[in-house]
């Protein structure tokens, strides 16, 4: 009993080291090291020691031992996570019996763990051994920790220069509105804003600012996003590697970053992840502290309880900071407006569909609720669908966007004229549609017919004016460049490359709610730019390889300079 005592203490305390920095580096605002300790130290004393010592009682029925330490540790566990809500700033105040069920999934894992680690301390030779040595690479890890995450610092900040860039001379202007402008160029900037765009025989130097030479290249708007989940430690949904995943949490994303920039992307909406993060995020890249896309960000998403993304992707001892588990209207409003008035969210997102394997669905009537108060707030509404049902509860609901139409699989009329008379921005997201056909192991040819299906849904839908958008669902595609295939997916649609590129610059600025500052290069709208090599309405692959990346009159990305 006393080595399980000193190992489970060295494994609680490990903890604080560990996540005190993580939690340093990603928020700049670490919570009281103390409550952390203490958080830390509760979970040792008050769940692993009594549940250790009921296991290390010495019973001729070891099952029954252990069944019954199983209905001991439920409270344990539920006191647990309310003292690490609280140590975290959240409140665990579980309102009906699916938030209840939720919670309840995770503690036979917690439970696990200790039975497991009781059994490897009692026993004899290799495995107590190398238990022990676990315990002490755990403490070693934990005190070079802070050492180790100062080297791992975000070393990709935006560039100081001693003249601000006022000019961007001698380029040809791509507008998604007006065309390609016949002669080249001059656009004059000023504090990140287009203020003018002149010919350039008739544009003068600029004689206190820096200028920058187009050399007759193609100066297009930045590309927008409008569907990503910045806080995954992965490059996509290809495969997981530890040392990757260190260096984005540590990092604050650093790689997602610089793909988006090298990738043309000038802004991007962050759609579900742990809220407060996000948004102390997207505040250090408004104000130049890190270098990176413009960043939008969504309160914390609606769902039922049990729901997606809580009871398919995220544990639900980390669902609190990132989602609102709604089973009533006022509850759910109640959160929403603490989250308005705390965050002040860029959009309120809300899950009604369920990727066929959560436990509950949000009724329709809370949707229409979370989507009246955005209307009533004045911020888009974005929900999450995948059939045809789904599609129609949230176009009726009045919902500023559609996600995820590519998987309905069929477009009947009844769902098109609805669509005709709501125009919700709809997103087909092809590139997660093709992960969900993977994941249900529809390959090959039967795949590529369900593409094809997907395609001419939505070449329905341009054709009857339904206004299209465009985002990925990074990190189910790669960061930055999945943007790109979506676009090819659209031109395999019969979309014009014109109305594409309007999709990905204009629409998605209207969707972000910016459409008279961002997606368009002409006076008035932000310095948000890239300067291509080709003409992108002769061939949409030019803007994945932008020659340089603008934002808000800043050159982030320049492949003529090394970035990190």
């Amino acid at each position: 009993m006393t080595e399980f005592l000193w190992i489970s203490l060295v494994l609680c305390l490990s903890g604080v080291p560990l996540f005190g920095t993580a939690e340093y580096l990603t928020t700049r605002n670490m919570a009281d090291p103390l409550w952390m300790l203490a958080g830390y130290l509760y979970l040792a004393v008050a769940y692993w020691w009594p549940l250790g010592w009921w296991l290390s009682r010495h019973s001729p029925r070891t099952w029954i031992r252990v069944l019954l330490g199983f209905f001991i540790s439920i409270p344990l566990y539920f006191a647990g996570l309310a003292v690490a809500y609280w140590s975290l700033g959240f409140h665990f105040a579980p309102r009906n019996a699916g938030t209840w069920g939720t919670y309840l999934s995770a503690a036979p894992w917690f439970y696990g763990y200790t039975v497991a680690l009781q059994w490897l301390v009692h026993r004899q030779g290799q495995l107590r051994s190398a238990t022990q040595w676990v315990a002490r690479v755990v403490a070693i890890i934990a005190i070079s920790a802070p050492v180790a995450a100062i080297l791992l610092i975000d070393p990709f900040k935006p560039p100081t220069t001693a003249t601000p860039i006022t000019r961007i001379a001698n380029v040809r202007v791509v507008d998604p509105i007006t065309g390609v402008s016949p002669q080249p160029q001059t656009v004059e900037i000023a504090e990140g804003l287009i203020v003018r765009i002149e010919d350039a025989s008739r544009a003068n130097a600029s004689p206190d600012g820096k200028t920058l030479d187009g050399h007759g290249a193609f100066l297009a708007p930045g590309l927008i996003d409008i569907h990503t989940h910045l806080q995954t430690p992965v490059s996509s949904a290809d495969g997981f590697s530890l040392s990757y995943a260190g260096r984005e949490i540590f990092g604050q994303y650093v790689d997602h970053r610089q793909q988006y920039l090298a990738a043309g992307v000038t802004s991007i909406r962050d759609t579900g992840g742990a809220a407060p993060f996000s948004y102390r995020l997207r505040d250090e890249l408004r104000t130049g502290r890190l270098a990176g896309p413009r960043l939008f960000t969504v309160a914390r998403l609606v769902t039922s309880p049990g729901g997606h993304p809580v009871s398919t992707i995220w544990p639900a001892m980390l669902a609190a900071p990132g989602a609102i588990q709604a089973s009533n209207s006022a509850a759910m409003i109640a959160a929403l407006e603490s989250d308005l008035v705390e965050y002040q969210p860029d959009a309120i997102k809300v899950i009604y569909g369920t990727i066929g394997r959560a436990h509950t669905h949000l009724t329709e009537n809370l949707l229409a609720d979370a989507v009246h108060l955005a209307h009533q707030r004045a911020v888009p509404s974005i929900v999450h669908a995948e059939t045809v049902d789904d599609v129609m509860a949230a176009a009726r609901s009045g919902a500023t966007g559609i996600e995820h139409v590519a998987s309905i699989g069929t477009l009947p009329g009844s769902l098109l004229q609805v669509l005709q008379e709501k125009k919700p921005f709809i997103d087909p997201t092809f590139g997660e549609y093709r992960i969900a056909l993977r994941q249900q192991r529809i390959r090959g040819a039967a795949a590529n017919s369900a593409l094809e299906t997907a395609r001419g849904i939505i070449a329905q839908l341009a054709a009857a004016d339904v206004p299209l958008v465009a985002g990925t669902d990074s990190p189910l595609v790669p960061y930055g460049t999945g943007l790109h295939d979506e676009l090819t997916e659209l031109e395999r649609a019969g979309l014009r490359r014109d109305t594409i590129l309007r999709i990905v610059t204009v629409n998605n600025a209207a969707y972000l709610n910016r459409a008279s500052t961002l997606g368009r290069v002409a006076p008035g709208f932000q310095a948000d730019v890239i300067l291509l090599q080709q003409n992108p309405l002769e061939g949409l692959d030019t803007l994945r390889h932008p020659l340089w990346t603008m934002v808000n009159g800043v050159v982030m990305w320049d492949t003529s300079q090394p970035n990190p």
